[in-house]
């Protein structure tokens, strides 16, 4: 069966470094052979058999008879109805600045001055900019969980650090008695979370771990930790997946916020999905260690938990002091997330050559398990200092806010190292509101409006005030800020801006903008027409092209308005009149928010009597008289006489005309007629000269 390993590089050379308050007052170098890692720290048991009950979220440890027979004893289990699914207990390895900390300047990844570094000089600023993110923020206790082979909490530059644990509960809920030392050991199955006192292999690595992550800064001792103010949780687990489960599963109960994993292996486990998937539902963070055999985790061989397809798992390869990708690290452009600083990385280290007396010291050591902490220590610190956001808006900073490399381009999913400087100014450094398409100064436009474009770095969001108003509501900036018909006079308005990570600019800080409207323009009138048709009614409806017009109107039979000065201006938009008969008059005036009147405009319109159809005139025929000429109505051609098919307005006479007979007729009964002007009005209207 394959182990997982503790993400170290092949070979790798640990350097020692002695503190000289707490240990001997020189350098030691030490070359480690990886197998003989692997050799030391593997406690598989081959036999055991994890086992999940559909009716519990806790997981059982069978054990076969023998390695032989796992195979056959997972068939005989899964047979059961009642059970989840069974699966053997596989193995899990480890992988193998602006301070008075000693060893400050021998912290390229967090500042990389082009120092050099084991004889390797490197390149300016191939660095996570901590120096400049400390500027903003040095975080708070955000509970980073290790997971690892132990955490020497006794080494100074991390005790101050450690997670209380005084009243812990256990990976079910269950209350500890007497409290826990700053973590758990699901190895020996109590609550003192040191590694092994023993001399040699990898007892130091979750202690290495735990110091790239919140090392105290400041205190005249050795390094910094990427978030100083974190507080660690020491986990030390059995290197198996049963244990494991037990550690995620006690982080999660004890609000750990974030998982670091420096540790793997090839074979995929449901319970280590399960556990991980569990946490990361709860809105937790778990940070995994890619791998150290320069592999591809896109290809036939995963390394797990790294390659898991779960939501808030960020998975770290290892770059150099060069931003180039380290030989040993593992690479995947779909299954690895970003880069972190992974060789020759600068921590402490517990020096058991005397296990009753330790010596407190510090190491270089190389893998993308220290590539992790790295990245955990900037998920901490962002944290830290914007505890608002949520896991996925954290995830989505510390992955698309990096600085691009070349050397990750096609080998990560963001082609990117991180940057913890970038992705705390992201939630921390507020940008002002940029505002286009602002009036000029003295607006004079016919109808004053405002249609106004918010944007500005890193702005998504903004509200506004407009003339002295309470903030609006939050906008998005895909939507202008729009008014319409301004007074005459000046206004003002006011923007701040809002990341899409809840920072905004303050109130006091505001983009302000003030400008003077002054509209001397009147508002047209729309809508209306002559209209010569002859209608026995007429209805009328106008409008403005201006929303703030009012109106005023009269309708007469008079072509000039008699009575429209002393008419209320009002929202009326139409009118109607289906009598007198005749020629009729509207005239309407607008006005707009500003007292701008317009013209009056006058249109005419004939109303009518309905047109009854008048019977045909019989024809005549020819006749003789003695003396008196015959009577002959018809023509000489037999055709009838002219159809009189319509009775007109007018026609006083009724023989199917207007004319200078119907005139007379009007004249003559001038005095008699109920509305003499009107009636000569329709006349002429429909004067015609026939016959």
């Amino acid at each position: 069966m394959k182990h997982l390993k503790f993400f170290w590089a092949p070979f790798l050379t640990l350097v020692l470094i002695a503190n000289p308050l707490f240990a001997v007052a020189e350098t030691q170098v030490l070359s480690i052979d990886t197998a003989e890692l692997t050799e030391a720290t593997t406690t598989p048991d081959t036999q055991e058999i994890i086992v999940k009950y559909k009716d519990s979220d806790d997981i059982q440890i069978v054990e076969a008879e023998s390695p032989a027979q796992v195979d056959e004893t997972i068939q005989s289990i899964e047979s059961n109805p009642s059970v989840d699914y069974a699966e053997p207990n596989f193995s899990r390895d480890i992988f193998a600045i602006d301070s008075n900390d000693t060893h400050r300047a021998l912290e390229w990844g967090l500042d990389n001055t082009g120092q050099t570094i084991l004889g390797t000089a490197g390149t300016l600023d191939a660095d996570i900019d901590a120096p400049e993110a400390w500027a903003m923020s040095e975080g708070t206790s955000t509970l980073v969980a290790v997971i690892d082979i132990g955490v020497d909490y006794r080494h100074p530059d991390i005790a101050n650090k450690m997670w209380d644990g005084s009243s812990c509960v256990d990976d079910s809920g269950a209350t500890i008695s007497g409290g826990c030392l700053h973590g758990y050991d699901f190895t020996n199955g109590d609550n003192d979370p040191l590694p092994p006192q023993t001399s040699g292999g990898v007892n130091f690595h979750g202690t290495h771990v735990a110091g790239i992550i919140a090392a105290e800064k400041g205190n005249g001792l050795g390094i910094t930790g990427v978030a100083p103010n974190a507080r660690i949780m020491a986990i030390r687990f059995a290197l198996d997946v049963a244990s494991e489960v037990r550690a995620i599963n006690f982080a999660k109960a004890n609000g750990a916020k974030i998982i670091n994993a420096s540790y793997g292996g090839n074979e995929f486990s449901q319970a280590e999905y399960d556990a991980i998937k569990s946490f990361t539902d709860g809105g937790g963070i778990f940070v995994a260690a890619a791998g150290n055999s320069a592999a591809n985790n896109d290809g036939g061989t995963h390394t797990y938990p790294a390659d898991y397809d779960i939501a808030n798992i960020v998975t770290v390869a290892a770059i150099n002091n060069r931003d180039g990708l380290t030989s040993f690290s593992n690479y995947g452009a779909s299954s690895v997330d970003v880069g972190a600083p992974g060789e020759s990385i600068l921590s402490l280290y517990p020096d058991y050559s005397v296990p009753s007396s330790p010596s407190y010291i510090y190491a270089y050591a190389d893998g993308t398990s220290m590539a992790a902490p790295m990245t955990a220590g900037a998920v901490a610190l962002l944290w830290g200092a914007s505890p608002t956001l949520s896991s996925a808006q954290v995830v989505s900073l510390i992955t698309s806010t990096g600085d691009s490399l070349p050397a990750l381009a096609g080998k990560t999913t963001s082609g990117k190292r991180i940057n913890v400087y970038n992705a705390l100014h992201s939630v921390l450094a507020t940008s002002t509101a940029v505002l286009s398409g602002l009036p000029s100064a003295t607006s004079t436009e016919g109808i004053p409006s405002l249609s106004v474009t918010v944007g500005g770095d890193g702005i998504a969001y903004y509200a506004y005030k407009l003339d002295g108003s309470a903030w609006s509501a939050t906008t998005t900036v895909a939507t202008p800020i729009t008014a319409t018909s301004l007074t005459n006079g000046m206004h003002s308005l006011s923007v701040i801006g809002g990341s899409a990570y809840g920072v905004w600019q303050s109130e006091a800080s505001s983009t302000d903008y003030t400008w003077n409207v002054v509209d001397t323009t009147a508002p047209d009138v729309t809508g209306l027409a002559d209209d010569a048709n002859g209608t026995q009614s007429k209805s009328w409806s106008w409008g403005s092209l201006d929303p703030t017009a009012i109106f005023r109107f009269e309708v007469s039979t008079s072509s000039v308005p008699l009575a429209l000065a002393s008419t209320t201006y009002a929202t009326t938009t139409s009118a109607n009149v289906s009598s007198p008969l005749g020629a009729v008059y509207i005239h309407v005036q607008a006005k707009d928010n500003n007292g701008n009147e317009s013209a009056v405009r006058t249109f005419s319109a004939l109303l009518a009597e309905p047109v009854a159809p008048v019977a045909p005139a019989p024809s005549g025929g020819g006749g003789g008289g003695g003396g008196g000429g015959g009577g002959g109505g018809g023509s000489s051609s037999g055709s009838s006489s002219p159809t009189v098919t319509q009775a007109l307005s007018g026609d006083e006479n009724s023989d199917g005309k207007v004319d200078l007979l119907d005139f007379n007729s009007l004249m003559i009964h001038w005095s008699s007629r109920a509305n003499p002007i009107l009636d000569f009005n329709s006349l002429m209207v429909h004067w015609s000269l026939q016959g």
